[in-house]
């Protein structure tokens, strides 16, 4: 395993926000490199989420179909969110973004790491989570949420994305652990 304990090869001269909302923020970093030669970086930094793969007593998948603004397209995903600065940990953000989005509760967890999606340009941590034993509910979704819950067996989520219609990168990495975990 790499170590990641090395030092940066860049001096950062100056550091310009461009742009901040309560969920991203923009900044322009002016660098030097250790060869002398000066350099431009620009880093989105995301609040940190959660990805949760909810899956029921049949092994049928529990997603969202939904409309995401910045691909003007419908995705299919599993349940994802932003970390609320009032979440006490990345679990009771899953937990609450599962109930909110699905109206499911789930009384099984399992925690499968986290990834971060694009590290040229974005900081952003994704945890990522498997609910079982689910409970069926109401939704409480976001005025901006247009979600159509969707169900699938497994094997056919799974086909969704070797056929190209699942692109969601959590979504697919959750797909995969839960197929190489279980021998599916």
């Amino acid at each position: 395993m790499m170590s990641d304990n090395k030092k940066s090869p860049f001096q950062i001269i100056s550091q310009t926000e461009i742009y901040r909302n309560p969920w991203i923020s923009l900044r322009e970093d002016q660098c030097v490199r250790e060869d002398g030669g000066e350099c431009i970086f620009g880093v989105t930094r995301v609040i940190d989420g959660i990805a949760v793969l909810a899956i029921d007593h049949n092994r049928d998948v529990h997603l969202v179909h939904e409309f995401k603004y910045a691909i003007q397209r419908r995705s299919i995903e599993v349940v994802c969110g932003g970390m609320d600065t009032s979440d006490p940990s990345p679990e009771f953000a899953a937990q609450r973004e599962l109930k909110e989005e699905l109206g499911i509760i789930a009384s099984k967890w399992s925690y499968h790491g986290a990834i971060d999606p694009f590290t040229s340009v974005i900081d952003s941590r994704v945890h990522l989570f498997v609910a079982e034993e689910l409970q069926f509910g109401e939704t409480n979704r976001e005025e901006t949420e247009d979600i159509e819950a969707v169900s699938y067996p497994f094997d056919e989520a799974y086909k969704l994305i070797e056929e190209g219609v699942i692109t969601h990168a959590p979504t697919i990495l959750l797909l995969q652990k839960i197929k190489i975990l279980n021998n599916l």
